[in-house]
């Protein structure tokens, strides 16, 4: 049993991956409590808490703490020491401007990368909220680079939560009035389909305003 803790806290398989894997005789649900317990005595903590007051944590097995000292040490020592310190702080900044527009993408925003180095580089004023949120994101990974060796609190969770969100919830709050307005003429049926997810959103608490 030892042997197999020790291997899963290299491995840090879920526990689905671990099942399938564990030798017959040994109960999962008791293997899996015991690992989890032995992974938490070596985590590391944050100041965060969950509903119930137990904090949160993380492990970060020696494996992948090798492997990421091999990422920072050979990307360091190959890139940044063959190029200039202005060319390194553009890569950077082009990198953020990159993620930025991806991040929102996968959020639901519509833009092109050209426009988002004009966000960026030009400090135009964004047209729409997919603009914005794309600018918001940049915003944000720039602030994490800022603040990477501040410790990590709730303050900093808060400003970054700030940053994300600026000028774009009154854009959602604004469709989620119009969608009350649009469905509330039409719920008199018990089932209606809609591909506007903030339409979806609502069509709960509609039917519980007009008891439908």
């Amino acid at each position: 049993m030892k042997d197999l803790i020790k291997e899963y806290l290299e491995k840090y398989l879920n526990k689905i991956e671990i099942g399938y894997r564990l030798p017959g005789e040994i109960n999962l649900d008791q293997f899996w409590e015991n690992l989890q317990k032995a992974r938490e005595q070596g985590a590391e903590r944050i100041a965060l808490k969950d509903q119930k007051g137990k904090g949160f944590w993380f492990n970060v097995p020696h494996s992948l703490q090798r492997k990421l000292h091999e990422i920072d040490s050979d990307g360091r020592d190959t890139l940044f020491s063959v190029v200039k310190a202005e060319i390194a702080s553009e890569m950077i900044k082009e990198s953020l401007i990159e993620e930025a527009l991806n991040s929102s993408v996968i959020e639901g925003a519509f833009s092109t990368l050209k426009r988002a180095r004009e966000l960026a580089y030009k400090n135009e004023n964004p047209k729409d909220n997919s603009e914005q949120m794309i600018l918001n994101n940049f915003y944000a990974m720039r602030f994490i680079l800022e603040s990477i060796k501040r410790p990590f609190s709730k303050e900093i969770i808060l400003e970054l939560h700030k940053i994300v969100t600026e000028k774009t919830l009154e854009e959602k709050n604004r469709r989620i009035v119009e969608a009350r307005k649009k469905v509330s003429g039409f719920l008199n049926k018990k089932k209606v389909a809609t591909t506007d997810p903030v339409i979806g959103d609502v069509l709960v608490e509609v039917r519980k305003d007009l008891n439908v």
